[in-house]
């Protein structure tokens, strides 16, 4: 078991009433709680010397000295640094446990971190958790804070991981027509989000000294700089040229398509927020239902394109193949690793085309060889034309016009070669069943 001990703000819950609610809700992937103690506050004994002169700061807070043991879990950094296969996994339960919190429970988590989730095994199967309730808060039906406290004071979150609107309001706060933001649900997803990249460029082992520094070269700025700094470089992590040229260790290359599906989403969502009509009413908090759990896992997954023609008009396997030196095309081979049955089917695809195209001169006798102008070299292997092919042709054509049905195989056969790509298709990881306390 691990003990806590923190001075928290007395109009806060406390951490253990929170996880109660949660869990009699129906919430997983909770800490499991065994004891808890208040002691003293910072206005008591002789601590309170210093609120008696000349009155209380309204810059500051009353807080108490809390005590809470949870259950032992494990820092992500002892998973991922050995294997990087639970990252979707990890986001997976995450917005499951995001999910049940706000709409079963009404509760925000508010600080998503790569220190507040943590894992431990069930069985074969690894089993993750979300902790540190400390900044969590009640929300209304419209996922808004139900009162205003005096914590509100201060804008909850980690750095490196805070949503984009929340650093800039941060750095805008001064200004005199700010209008504050209110923590919604959309702006945890998006701290996963981050999480994802963190996870991903930060925990691999990395012997190399200069390497490490590279891969780490885009998160380290999400906490070194100004405020309108790091809001800078979190907008770079919403462009998919971002995404397909930032360099990743090894042991996450294969998630690159992954975590491009993922920035996707973010961009659907900010069209969604851009095209709103004005006049009408709008969901702030899953940005017009695009960052919903089952929208972002089915976009992830890729089971299907749940979002509305944005990202349905992008082609995958173009842009990866645009992205050369970049690792992408070694990415490419894990496409289907979240989804099994649909990685496999594409795999198949595009390992069709692995020869040459050559066609058969029925005019001038069987052996004649033809110029294969996909690659602009010739060949001296002629191909044969199975009776299934030529018929194909054959029909989509002219009958008795025996050279134009030639030229059509020809075509379809270079076309299809432009995309080829070749290559294993790793095994796809599917989501298993939580067992929760």
């Amino acid at each position: 078991m691990v003990a806590k001990f923190s001075y928290q703000v007395t109009s806060r819950k406390r951490e253990q009433d929170v996880i109660e609610v949660a869990r009699d809700a129906g919430v997983g992937h909770l800490p499991e709680v065994h004891m808890w103690a208040d002691y003293w506050k910072m206005s008591e004994g002789v601590r309170a010397i210093f609120h008696a002169r000349s009155g209380v700061d309204p810059e500051f807070e009353d807080r108490v000295f809390r005590c809470i043991v949870y259950t032992q879990y494990f820092p992500l950094r002892n998973l991922f640094s050995k294997s990087c296969e639970h990252i979707p996994t990890m986001v997976y339960q995450m917005l499951d446990c995001l999910h049940d919190l706000r709409y079963k429970a009404k509760i925000l988590h508010r600080d998503i971190s790569a220190n507040n989730v943590m894992w431990e095994m069930h069985g074969d199967e690894v089993v993750f958790k979300l902790i540190d309730f400390d900044y969590a808060a009640y929300v209304d039906d419209e996922g808004r804070p139900v009162a205003t406290i005096a914590s509100s004071k201060h804008r909850t979150g980690t750095l490196p991981f805070m949503a984009y609107d929340l650093i800039v309001d941060m750095a805008d706060r001064h200004k005199p027509l700010h209008e504050p933001v209110i923590h919604m649900l959309c702006h945890d997803v998006e701290s996963l989000y981050y999480l994802s990249g963190y996870s991903m460029t930060t925990m691999p082992q990395v012997e190399n000294d200069v390497k490490r520094a590279i891969y780490r070269e885009m998160v380290s700025s999400w906490q070194d700089g100004s405020l309108g700094n790091i809001a800078g470089r979190k907008l770079m992590f919403f462009k998919d040229k971002t995404i397909m040229t930032m360099s990743l260790p090894p042991q996450s290359l294969f998630l690159r398509p992954w975590l491009l599906r993922f920035c996707l989403v973010f961009r659907s969502a900010q069209r969604k927020l851009e095209d709103r009509v004005m006049s009408e009413p709008f969901d702030f908090e899953t940005m017009g239902g695009t960052l919903t759990r089952d929208v972002i896992t089915s976009a992830l997954k890729r089971d299907k394109n749940p979002i509305s023609g944005n990202v349905s008009s992008i082609n995958m396997a173009a842009t990866l193949e645009a992205a050369s030196g970049s690792g992408a095309s070694n990415a490419m081979t894990a496409e289907g690793t979240t989804n099994e049955g649909k990685g496999k089917k594409s795999a198949r695809a595009r390992r069709a085309p692995v020869k040459k195209a050559t066609t058969k001169d029925t005019t001038k006798g069987k052996g004649a060889a033809t110029k294969d102008t996909t690659k602009g070299k010739k060949t001296a292997t002629a191909k044969t034309v199975t009776p299934k092919k030529m018929a194909a042709a054959k029909a989509s054509q002219v009958k008795d016009n025996a050279s134009k049905a030639k030229l059509v195989v020809a075509s379809k056969v270079m076309t299809i070669q432009g995309p080829t790509r070749r290559g294993p298709t790793t095994r796809s990881m599917t989501k298993k069943a939580v067992i929760t306390g």
